[in-house]
């Protein structure tokens, strides 16, 4: 793909059939961040598109992990870790969901026949599809044959049911059968003769030459269809894996849609109107949201999406985040039994490490608390420094982006102490004159703990709430204790999460964590409002 720089739309790429009379805004293959991409696809000309997703359930599944994924099952969800198909659906959220005007996702299972994930219809977005996979996969023997020709026949049909262009994501843990190749090939083929795109991303250890095949090949297509991602070899070594997967699986998009237009292949589609991007209605529903009454956050919410929802209609004004994560040397040793006796901070492996996780869950939730988009990142050890020397980060993308830099240039060192941090973040409420909501990741291993609870006490005294999210092995009884004690404060102010024992055994680990982080905010925030400490800023 290709640069057009500004200014100069009428220079195109030589790969572009000539004699076009607009040039599609084509998505760059420079990207960087997440941002970049979905910033990308926002000014992408990708009206009324519509998502469906295969997910491979086939027994090849249970040996395709081999190289990439410890040994183990590509659909494990025993462990400490998202699997690949997990971490793939957590990705596809970030990104392509925005393009889903309505937000509904038809998702099927490819096992030894085609079935709904969601048997009463479509999944409410990704979260829902995460949430459902989660419970399928529990329940479900993986048996069977991969065989992609069903789930496309499928897509082709929902294409001419609702008159609208589609996006096809299929994850997969290995290559089509020889027997299934020519089958395979006839039905991509009578797929490019209607709106819809395929997008394969392949998980586990491959080798994947059929995939490139039906990416690169079949010339007999009304148009290319088809885009195949690897996404261990996409994301292995990227410093955002985030985004490297999303550019890859957007990359051919928008040139795919210029050929479906070229071919008049939306025709019989409504082209009424597009709903699919709407900043400033965007505005004007966090407006909206900011005028509604605040009311408790419940503790029986079960996926993400409700807590995002019960978050929104919460009456926190100007709220902005503080960022601290934990650098110390003990990081190295606490993985043991939860990261597979891998450093905390490992990130060599093809799968995220604890403070990854952690990252990309707050970033589908706290972000969409933050009023301005800026976060103040910070790391501690032996010194408190910034996470990233320019200033604040933008946005939870930018967060993990400049933690993958700084994670493979430092080493751990030191031992923890939040002192320097709690006051850093109490500087910060005094300066902005907002409430702030301070999220710390940890190993738990803190160094002095009278001049914490000093700190905590003190920080009582101002409109900061303060979130503890503990990864590693543990224990965490000093943790539990400021969460628990310290009568001396203003209010509670401090609230501890357990990463691990909180997503275990969850069906949605995003919504454990985020419910277990947000459980305390309201009430904190009515706290605050109580003693009046919002009028001390």
């Amino acid at each position: 793909m290709f640069n057009t720089p500004a200014g100069r739309e009428e220079d195109e790429h030589p790969n572009v059939r000539e004699g076009r009379d607009n040039t599609f805004y084509v998505i760059r293959d420079n990207f960087t961040t997440l941002h970049e991409v979905s910033e990308a696809m926002k000014e992408a000309e990708v009206h009324d598109s519509e998502l469906i997703l295969g997910i491979d359930y086939t027994s090849s599944n249970t040996k395709q992990g081999t190289s990439t994924f410890y040994g183990l099952s590509l659909h494990d969800t025993s462990g400490p870790i998202l699997n690949p198909y997990q971490q793939v659906i957590c990705i596809l959220g970030e990104t392509l969901e925005a393009l889903d005007k309505e937000r509904r996702i038809q998702a099927f299972c490819l096992g030894d026949t085609l079935f709904p994930l969601k048997p009463e219809g479509s999944c409410s977005g990704f979260n829902e599809v995460l949430d459902i996979y989660n419970r399928v996969t529990k329940e479900k023997k993986l048996s069977g044959t991969l065989d992609f020709v069903p789930v496309i026949e499928e897509a082709v049909k929902i294409v001419e049911e609702t008159r609208m262009y589609h996006i096809l994501v299929i994850i997969t843990g290995r290559m089509i059968d020889p027997e299934k190749l020519k089958p395979t090939q006839d039905a991509i083929v009578e797929a490019s003769k209607w709106p819809l795109s395929i997008v394969v991303i392949g998980v586990g250890d491959g080798p994947w030459e059929t995939m490139m095949t039906f990416d690169d090949g079949l010339t007999n297509r009304t148009f290319d269809n088809f885009q195949f991602v690897d996404f261990h070899e996409t994301t292995t070594g990227a410093k955002n894996p985030y985004a490297a997967l999303g550019l890859r699986a957007l990359m051919e998009i928008p040139e795919q849609y210029r050929l479906i237009k070229d071919h008049q292949l939306l025709r019989d589609l409504d082209k009424s109107e597009s709903h699919v991007y709407h900043d400033e209605d965007g505005e004007l529903n966090a407006r909206e949201r900011r005028e509604k009454r605040f009311y408790v956050i419940r503790d029986n919410y079960k996926t993400l999406h409700d807590v995002t929802k019960a978050m929104a209609d919460a009456d926190i004004h100007d709220c902005e985040l503080i960022f601290g994560i934990d650098y110390t040397i003990s990081n190295t040793t606490q993985g043991q039994t939860t990261f597979r006796g891998f450093s905390l901070h490992d990130t060599s492996g093809p799968i995220f490490n604890p403070y990854q996780q952690v990252i990309c869950i707050l970033g589908e939730t706290f972000e969409t608390l933050d009023s301005d988009g800026l976060i103040p990142a910070f790391c501690f050890s032996d010194t408190l420094f910034p996470l990233k020397s320019e200033g604040p980060c933008k946005g939870f993308n930018d967060v993990l982006d400049r933690y993958n830099q700084v994670t493979k240039e430092r080493e751990p060192s030191g031992s923890a102490d939040f002192v320097p941090l709690i006051e850093q973040a109490v500087k910060i409420v005094k300066e902005i004159k907002r409430y702030h909501i301070l999220v710390i990741i940890t190993d738990g291993k803190i160094g002095n703990m009278k001049t914490t609870n000093d700190a905590i006490v003190e920080a009582s005294k101002w409109p900061l709430s303060i979130v503890v999210i503990g990864v590693g092995d543990g224990p965490w009884d000093d943790m539990m204790k400021l969460d628990d004690e310290l009568p001396e404060r203003e209010f509670d102010n401090f609230q501890f999460v357990d990463y691990h024992k909180v997503t275990k055994d969850a069906s949605n680990t995003y919504a454990a964590l985020a419910l277990g982080a947000l459980m305390e905010i309201p009430e904190q925030y009515q706290m605050i409002k109580n003693h009046e400490l919002l009028r001390k800023t």
